[in-house]
């Protein structure tokens, strides 16, 4: 009964290495044509499956602590007449996803069915996988049951198509069907953004408290393949060309649509095949779209399926105590959709139970509109951290000083300063730091940023001062010297600081600016203000806060390794972006307990936590071994210890 090794007749409960994982993904194997589960034909070492024993009691832990499971319960029926199917709830369907992805890479309906019936027999029993009654066997789960699950929770969360009862259509005027419609759209939005949140705060077991995020999306490619034509539609491109304060209009979000009502046959057979698109019932993914990513070589190039939309938490700024990159939220849209709304819904989430101080952003989020973002990030009390694109806005006048990369300067700088651009080249790059070294000292020192007041924020209250910053001159500030300030060139000289080389002049009828004359200048919130940041761009401190981004770059490359989650094409079998969201979600929350097990054990940190619930080397498990009749006696002492 204690053999750590099964043998031949033994009746054993299959495991799955996870070294062996590609010898279980089925689709990529000829005998998986044939042979139904590949695990059938693998034996493994005890410990193997305490492992995996290990993995699914945490995962069903964590969906079930977190609440995930009963949100799941409760939308996987359409209504809860007729009797409810028995052997398989919200909460063992989705720690059955996570091991599956855990395990194998993949989050397929045949990949948790295998996991199911790789348990050792005592989880099984315990968690209804398979019921004995009088030593014998009265039901087992069923692929049926989770594909049929699967098909409900598509059908009762999808926020994108329509989602009106035929009553509903019948009864209701078309304005009062809209509304309605968008009002179900919202909720059903809500839950699977809640399962998302819950499902990962779950797994935040380590104290963020400096406050800074990176954000970025990533590529997901939908399972189904594009329809004819599509990559041609428009809006088919999410990543914009040119700065949107240089355009006439905003970029269309094609994945915004307006809510679907029936209409008649010949204005669905104009819609062609965007119609076809939208229509749940189609074979076709209804959310996917035709979208625009950076490839490796820096080239714009196409994806048809969806992006990832990610907050991570960067290590500490400070450099005190090493953290684990762990994925603060996620959120799913079709490629094509704009960045700017999920991406403050998200920093909203964090906000909630977090301190959230800064934000870095790569350039596509400096292409967004001031009042789009860095307005709304100030009225959140959040600073952007973001680069400069090279065809960036030149010199902007405000009372007299020279706007340039979101901080005024003073007017009599020489103009070789005014573009400076950086470069791959080493030396050319170190000349680059050196003039942004310079010209700093002719910025004027923010006296008043561009941030919404505590109070105001706090109460949730528009603050009318957001985005209005006032400015001294930096002779009064005391870091170059100007004739036009009293006494300021002998100081810098003597300090060594540069010496305004081009003060303006006063001419007739004219006044010098505001700038050389006041004390301090107010600049109110505008486009030539956009790029405003908390540390000068270009500076060394600078650098390393943008350097931190590298986190959430690092976390999609590790979270698409084929050796970890492997969260590419074909990771997820299913179409909708319900289904795929769930998916996506599982495979960040295996990451983030990844990563915390690898804290845990480089930083000697003990987490004490359930899912921190390892395997001892060397433990057998039990039932692995068992033969006969000795599976219904092992069945009746663990319902014997249970009373």
């Amino acid at each position: 009964m204690s053999s750590p090794t099964p043998t031949d007749d033994s009746n054993f409960a299959e495991g799955i290495n996870p070294t062996l994982a590609p010898l279980i993904a089925t689709h990529d194997t000829k005998e998986a044509k044939i042979s139904a589960t590949i695990s059938a034909k693998i034996r493994l070492h005890p410990n193997l499956l305490a492992q995996l024993d290990a993995a699914f009691l945490r995962h069903h832990w964590l969906v079930k602590s977190t609440g995930v499971g009963e949100l799941l319960d409760r939308h996987c029926r359409s209504s809860n007449r007729g009797r409810k199917k028995q052997g398989l709830d919200g909460a063992l369907y989705y720690a059955l996803q996570l091991t599956a992805v855990f395990t194998t890479g993949q989050a397929t309906v045949e990949q948790m069915y295998v996991i199911a019936h790789s348990l050792p027999l005592d989880t099984r029993v315990k968690f209804k996988i398979v019921v004995y009654e009088n030593k014998k066997k009265v039901r087992e789960l069923t692929r049926k049951q989770l594909y049929t699950m699967t098909e409900g929770l598509g059908k009762n969360l999808s926020y994108t198509t329509d989602c009106l009862t035929d009553t509903e259509r019948r009864s209701l005027q078309e304005e009062d069907q809209k509304a309605l419609l968008r009002e179900r759209q919202a909720e059903r939005h809500a839950v699977v953004n809640d399962i998302v949140t819950r499902l990962l705060t779950g797994t935040h077991l380590i104290d963020v408290g400096h406050g800074t995020y990176a954000i970025d999306d990533t590529s997901i490619w939908a399972w189904s393949k594009a329809p004819r034509g599509s990559r041609h539609q428009e809006g088919g491109q999410d990543r914009p060309l040119t700065d949107e304060d240089n355009t006439q209009a905003l970029p269309r979000d094609a994945s915004i649509q307006e809510p679907y009502v029936q209409v008649a046959p010949d204005i669905l057979a104009a819609a062609g095949e965007e119609a076809e698109r939208r229509n749940p019932a189609s074979w076709l993914c209804p959310d996917a779209a035709w979208g625009g990513k950076t490839a490796k070589s820096g080239a714009q190039i196409g994806i048809y399926g969806y992006k990832a939309h990610v907050v991570v938490n960067t290590n500490d700024p400070a450099r005190k105590v090493p953290l684990p990159v762990l994925i603060q939220a996620l959120e799913l849209t079709p490629a094509n959709a704009d960045i700017v709304e999920v991406s403050l819904r998200l920093v909203d989430q964090i906000r909630e139970r977090a301190p959230f101080v800064r934000l870095i952003g790569d350039r596509h989020y400096g292409y967004k509109r001031y009042d789009r973002w860095a307005m709304e990030l100030w009225r959140r009390r959040v600073h952007q951290v973001l680069d400069l694109r090279v065809d960036k806005p030149g010199a902007m006048d405000q009372y007299g000083s020279k706007v340039l990369d979101g901080r005024p300067h003073c007017p009599g700088m020489a103009p070789h300063l005014e573009a400076l651009t950086p470069s791959d080249d080493p030396t050319e790059q170190a000349e680059f730091r050196n003039q942004i070294a310079y010209r700093e000292k002719f910025a004027l020192r923010m006296v008043k940023g561009p941030l919404a007041s505590p109070t105001t924020t706090a109460a949730g209250e528009d603050d009318p001062k957001v985005g209005v910053t006032r400015w001294q001159c930096p002779a009064v500030a005391g870091t170059v010297g100007c004739p036009l300030r009293q006494g300021t060139v002998v100081l810098a000289r003597q300090v060594g600081a540069p010496v305004v080389p081009n003060p303006p002049q006063a001419e007739a009828r004219e006044q010098l600016p505001a700038c050389c004359t006041q004390q301090t200048i107010q600049i109110e919130a505008g486009t030539p203000m956009k790029y405003l940041q908390e540390d000068y761009w270009g500076s060394e401190q600078w650098e390393l806060a943008y350097a931190l981004r590298s986190a959430v770059e690092a976390v999609f490359g590790n979270i698409k390794n084929r050796g970890t989650e492997d969260v590419r094409r074909g990771f997820v079998q299913v179409v909708g972006l319900p289904l795929v969201t769930l998916a996506v979600a599982a495979a960040a929350a295996c990451y983030n307990i990844r990563i915390l097990e690898k804290h845990s054990r480089e930083s000697g940190e003990r987490i004490n936590s359930a899912l921190m619930n390892h395997p001892l080397d060397g433990e057998v498990i039990e039932s692995l071994i068992l033969r006969g009749d000795e599976v219904f006696e092992h069945v009746e002492r663990l319902e014997q210890t249970a009373a």
